[in-house]
């Protein structure tokens, strides 16, 4: 296989394998599919942590069977093994050797795959091939585009198959990836690769050579197809391409096609039209990056842009060229270098730079102007914060500040027309690609594409070749050419632009015919042309310029043609001339000699000489010479007239007429003689003239040529900057698109100013909001009236304005406009993409709604300040009327323990105490009441009941108390009222409490009023039956009226009140009332005049039922109950209670009443004894430790009827709720109990229970 002389003479492909997070499954998954006998070399290249150790080595040696190994430095690369970067190490290879340097501690990236692809590139050329797996971040995808530019072949994992697709899908996007596959699909085509003669260790099948300097194959060859494909299709002939280039990237194509036969190829590459484009891009090798060749950029600062402001006149704009830009890292590059070396000159100097390439897509994307985040391995971190904008997540931005001064075209270099008048032309590398025939095609369109001492700047392998007499070196190791002044390049010849724009249609221009008007600039040159010809000269006296006809002054002699003064100046001129310009040289002053002539013909030719030095540029040390031959008249030799012969004697007649007619005849002969020299010089003057003008056109069609090339050079300009701006224009209304769809999108009034305070723009919502209309848009902001106030007063915008600007800080503001609307007015600076602030953007944001929850917040807290001090009010009378009844428990329970008390005080004593217990346990009821209703747990019994019957129960409980304080209950039911909905122990519930605050308020000896009347519907609205209780005592003020219902609220809180409670009864009598569907209401007329609660409810129906049966046993005479003792003689109970007190009470109780006893403190212990007691009825709590009383009861019924799994069960708990009444019940138990409990109510609970026999 041909190599090139600087590889080292491997005979294998070496693949080199970059993987980070999530890559060692995917490293495993492509070895395993690997045989051992590929004849690759392997290198594995993964992100470690430097501070540990690597287990990678001993994983994948048990994953493949070829051998495995870390690095270490020094170590050569042999086929069939692996080899392993170790942490803390970067590496490249060289000839093979792996080189291990120690890898840099610095917070940026460490693109430890980049180097090592890079290197592997430069190495191995086309042996080169890389692998991308699973990673995060974009290392390697620098890399691959190295080893592809080589010739190399690249893979990257598909991202679906892996982990972490950020590494795969970057390399993939830059176009640099060749096949995207799974990792096992990889490793099949590196088997398949491995036997292709493209890098197998034999010879592969000799592609057809093209000569360096010989013209393109015939288009029957196969590689002559294939070079007619390219041009065809993409425009650009590489049949002058160095050949070797030309046949790697056709081999590389073949590669990747599985094909080995060119025929093959060519014909396959005909019958795919994207082929070809794919070889396109292959041939075009896009191996580029920013400032490239450090010690270039270098010699761009100390030798070439000194050189470019050395005698420039300020203001004149720097015109440079870039051609084979790639994708524009290059020009940007050179663009940021101009700028740090003109430091605060740049905005003096205008500055173009034209960077194009034959590659569309690589224009586009310079154009784009968007590089990833490894870049900054090359960019320094200042030259990337004052130069680059960082996108999110995407990498950087080239700054418009760059951009804009970059104009980038698809050009052909090698056939379109140039670029004028350029200052520097830098093409580093393009040159190596071509023949030599090629490069001295392109050296001179660089000559005429340059400015007068316009610069040429090469890459370190390129030189000018044979283009001495165009260009003069200035720099031989950097390569650093300028133009010679006077150099003329032979006549280029452009054919038509073959390329087009896609999506792009250039209309030509129409031809338009202008009437000949006299020229005069053209009149007076010519006239002084002809009176004053001569020729401007350099200080070689080498002729740079002719002016008028020369003859006889100057000539071109025999020979070889020379353009030096004295080699082509008349012999007869040569002693003055040459005095003459050494005087002018010397004197650096105009020479001048008078009356000079030289023969011409038959004519002498008169004339003055002139020798003018001329500085070029004005201030440059080097002189020209402008060698003037002002004209004379001509005038003729003289000559000697003829004189008749002498004679001694008179001749005869006959013999002087002979001889007088002898004479006439000569004299006419003479005449004739004079005419035809007459006619002959008028000849020679005729031939002369069109001599003249045949050379006056011919320089009239140099001139033309002339402007033909600096049309063509110009129309080219102007076709890359169209092509530029049609760019920008489809990016510009694309961006417009979006901003005008994404202010049309908010419903935020948005509005644009300007710095100098005018409207630049506003969405449709802000035209409505502040009646802006679309003339608005430059009027000046103090033209509006948007008659906003801040709650500090007016507002000042063009102020608040202002300070935005100056300060570059965001304002808000809430204001209200003259309905009272609120708004936020919120101000930010207008940035522009450099960083300028360049206006304000003024947005007002509806806080309406907010401000109004806001006012809601503020209400409903203050709203609940106030029921929290109402509940730390209720939370003391609380505290207060728990303690009191306690306080009596407590002292009389002492005075009765010390024994000093007589009978009757101890009787009293128990008393008082029975009576304290009552009124706390109507407090806690009243508690868990609230507790339910709030929970929303109440559970009710509803029915259709006489509300009368339930009124009745109400007042006999409640009579006791009234006859206490003999105050009388009068009471009056109406006939058939009818029936309504309710639960009849919550409505007596309700009419119990209505009664007692009656009784309690009434002052004694008076009377307390009851009445149940019938509303008849009417209007269609359904009858009502309605209850009043009415009292005349102490009455309710007016202002605590509507807080009646209210929880914890009472009218006296205070600590002298007179009456105790803790006011909930009423706000429960509510909440009871209206949750079985009626409304309670009360009326005062004020302190002293009493009071009236009325309850209504829906007539349900108009019968007359009878008393519910719970009722009526209210009502009995108390003579007619069962007043006799109860007994439970002969009954055993087990008591299962943890509190000792507790237990021991309930025991004794039972005891008192002839039962037989067993206490457990426990359910363990519960359980124990009642397998040996075997009781009539079992009575447990429900929290206990350990285990509770449904375990307990659970275990119980587990047990065999005979054994006692039957016994009945009664639960003795504080929790009294509905929903524990159920779960009690549910569990096993029989009965529930709330504490506190009577002996009474104990005992009676118990009869219930027993069997039979022991009632």
């Amino acid at each position: 296989m041909e190599r090139s002389p600087e590889s080292p003479a491997m005979t294998f492909p070496i693949v080199g394998i970059g993987a980070s997070a999530g890559g060692l499954e995917a490293i495993k998954e492509l070895l395993q599919a690997l045989p051992t006998d590929t004849g690759m070399g392997f290198v594995l290249i993964q992100h470690l942590d430097p501070k540990h150790d690597s287990l990678s080595e001993e994983i994948l040696s048990r994953t493949t069977k070829m051998i495995v190994t870390e690095v270490k430095d020094g170590m050569t690369v042999k086929p069939n093994k692996v080899y392993i970067i170790p942490p803390g190490f970067s590496m490249q290879i060289l000839h093979g050797v792996l080189h291990l340097t120690p890898r840099s501690e610095s917070p940026g990236q460490n693109l430890v795959i980049d180097v090592f692809f890079g290197s592997l590139a430069e190495d191995q050329r086309n042996l080169a091939i890389g692998i991308v797996l699973s990673g995060t971040g974009t290392d390697g995808t620098l890399g691959l585009m190295a080893i592809k530019a080589e010739g190399g072949i690249t893979f990257a994992q598909i991202p679906t198959s892996a982990k972490f697709d950020n590494m795969p899908q970057s390399a993939i996007a830059s176009g640099s990836v060749d096949l995207s596959l799974t990792p096992q699909k990889i490793a099949q085509e590196l088997v398949r690769i491995s036997h292709h003669p493209y890098v197998a260790p034999i010879a592969p099948p000799t592609l057809p050579t093209v000569t360096e300097d010989g013209p393109p194959l015939k288009p029957q060859d196969s590689l002559g197809h294939i070079f007619l494909l390219l041009r065809n299709q993409c425009h650009v002939d590489f049949s002058y391409y160095k050949s070797n280039t030309i046949k790697r990237r056709i081999e590389r194509r073949m590669v990747l096609h599985r094909l080995e036969d060119l025929k093959a190829y060519t014909k396959f590459l005909a019958q795919t039209p994207g082929e070809v484009k794919a070889l396109y891009d292959d041939i075009l090798i896009h191996v580029t990056g920013f400032f490239r060749d450090p010690e270039a950029f270098e010699a761009l600062k100390t030798i070439i842009f000194p050189k470019l402001l050395e005698n420039r006149v300020p203001g004149t704009p720097i015109r440079i060229w870039v051609p084979g830009c790639s994708t524009g890292e290059e020009a940007y590059s050179m663009a940021i270098c101009l700028l740090e070396f003109l430091g605060e000159k740049v905005s003096l100097t205008p500055i173009q730079i034209f960077a194009t390439d034959v590659s569309e897509r690589a224009i586009l994307k310079a154009r784009l102007g968007e590089y990833p985040e490894n870049i900054s391995g090359n960019v320094s971190g200042e030259r990337l914060s004052r130069f680059f904008l960082k996108l999110e997540g995407k990498g950087y931005k080239i700054a418009k500040s760059i951009r804009d001064i970059c104009v980038f075209s698809r050009h052909d270099v090698t056939s379109d027309p140039p670029f004028a008048k350029i200052d520097l032309i830098s093409c580093r590398n393009l040159l190596i690609y071509f023949t030599p025939t090629l490069q001295k095609h392109v050296i001179s369109i660089f000559n005429d594409s340059l400015a007068s001492h316009g610069l040429l700047y090469l890459g370190k392998s390129e030189t000018i070749g044979g283009a001495s007499e165009l260009f003069s070196v200035i720099d031989q190791v950097n390569k650093v050419y300028v133009k010679k002044n006077g150099s003329i390049a032979h006549k280029l010849r452009f054919p038509a632009r073959t390329y087009v724009h896609e999506k792009k249609q250039f209309a030509s221009a129409a031809n338009t015919s202008v009437e000949g008007s006299i020229d005069l600039d053209k009149i007076t040159e010519q006239t002084i042309q002809d009176e004053y010809p001569g020729v401007l000269v350099n200080e070689d006296m080498e002729i740079l310029q002719v002016r008028g006809r020369l003859t006889p002054f100057v000539e071109l002699v025999p020979g070889i043609p020379r353009f030096n003064l004295l080699k082509m100046a008349h012999p007869k001129l040569l002693r003055e001339l040459r005095k003459g310009l050494q005087e002018a040289e010397k004197t650096k002053a105009p020479f001048r000699r008078e009356e000079l002539s030289i023969p011409q013909g038959r004519r002498v030719r008169s004339f003055n000489l002139n020798v003018i030095p001329v500085k070029h540029p004005p201030n440059s040390k080097k002189l020209l010479y402008l060698v003037l031959f002002e004209k004379k008249s001509a005038a003729k030799l003289k000559k000697k007239r003829k004189l008749p012969l002498k004679t001694k004697g008179q001749k005869e007649p006959s013999t002087y007429e002979l001889e007088q007619e002898l004479a006439e005849l000569q004299e006419y002969q003479h005449s004739l003689v004079k005419k035809f020299e007459n006619t002959q010089e008028d000849l020679s003057a005729a031939n002369e003239e069109l001599q003249s003008a045949n050379e006056e056109l011919q320089s009239t069609n140099e001139e033309l040529e002339t402007a033909k090339e600096e049309l063509q050079s110009g129309n080219e300009e102007l076709t890359t900057v169209n092509d530029e701006l049609q760019t920008r224009s489809v990016e510009q209304l694309q961006t417009t698109n979006d901003l005008i769809n994404i202010l049309g999108s908010v419903e935020i009034p948005i509005l644009m100013l300007s710095n100098d305070r005018r409207i630049r723009r506003f969405n449709p919502v802000a035209g409505k909001a502040l009646n802006l209309i679309d003339a608005d848009v430059g009027r000046p902001l103090s033209d509006l009236r948007l008659n906003l106030t801040s709650p500090s007063g007016p507002i000042d915008l063009e102020k608040m304005v202002s300070a935005t600007i100056e300060t570059v800080v965001s304002q808000e503001i809430e204001v209200q406009d003259v309905t009272g609307h609120w708004f936020r007015l919120q101000m930010r600076p207008y940035k522009t993409v450099e960083n300028k602030i360049d206006g304000v953007v003024l947005a007002l944001i509806d806080i309406d709604s907010l401000k109004m929850s806001l006012k809601e917040v503020r209400l409903a807290r203050s709203e609940a300040e106030k029921a929290n001090r109402a509940k730390d009010l209720f939370l003391a009378t609380l505290s207060h009327e728990l303690r009191t009844p306690l306080t009596a428990i407590l002292s009389w329970a002492q005075m009765l323990r010390s024994g000093k008390l007589n009978a009757d005080m101890s009787k009293h004593a128990m008393e008082v105490i029975e009576e304290s217990g009552k009124i706390q346990a109507t407090l806690i009821n009243e508690l868990l009441d609230v507790s339910r209703i709030v929970a929303g747990k109440v559970a009710l019994e509803t029915g259709e009941l006489d509300p009368a019957t339930v009124v009745s129960a109400a007042i006999e409980t409640v009579r006791p108390t009234a006859q206490a304080k003999a105050i009388l209950i009068e009471t009056f039911f109406a006939p058939n009222v009818g029936t309504i909905m309710a639960d009849p122990t919550r409505l007596r519930q309700v009419f119990c409490n209505l009664l007692t605050n009656a009784i309690k308020f009434s002052a004694p000896q008076s009377k307390v009023s009851v009445s149940v009347k019938r509303i008849n519907e009417k209007d269609g609205e359904t009858a009502m039956a309605v209850i009043s209780v009415a009292d005349s005592g102490k009455g309710i003020d007016a202002e605590f009226l509507p807080q009646i219902f209210n929880r914890f609220s009472q009218e006296d809180s205070s600590s002298t009140r007179l009456q105790g409670g803790l006011g909930m009864g009423l706000a429960i009598a509510k909440d009871l009332v209206e949750l079985q569907g009626g409304t309670i209401r009360a009326e005062s007329l004020g302190s002293g005049h009493g009071a009236t609660f009325t309850v209504i409810f829906p007539i349900k129906s108009n019968q007359t039922l009878p008393a519910p049966q719970g009722i009526d046993d209210q009502l009995k005479n108390s003579a007619n109950r069962d007043t006799r003792p109860l007994r439970l003689d002969g009954v055993r109970v087990l008591i299962v209670e943890d509190e000792a007190n507790t237990r021991e009470a309930f025991g004794e109780m039972l005891r008192l009443v002839g039962a037989e006893v067993k206490l457990a403190e426990s359910a363990h212990e519960g359980l124990r004894i009642f397998q040996q007691f075997r009781p009539h009825v079992l009575i447990s709590d429900i929290a206990m430790p350990e285990e509770d009383g449904y375990g307990f009861i659970k275990k119980v019924r587990a047990l065999p009827a005979d054994n006692g799994g039957n016994t009945p069960a009664l639960a003795i708990t504080a929790y009294a709720g509905p929903e524990d009444i159920k779960r009690v019940l549910s569990a096993g138990f029989q009965a529930h109990l709330a504490k506190p409990v009577d002996g009474q109510n104990l005992a009676k609970n118990v009869l219930q229970l027993v069997p039979g026999p022991f009632r």
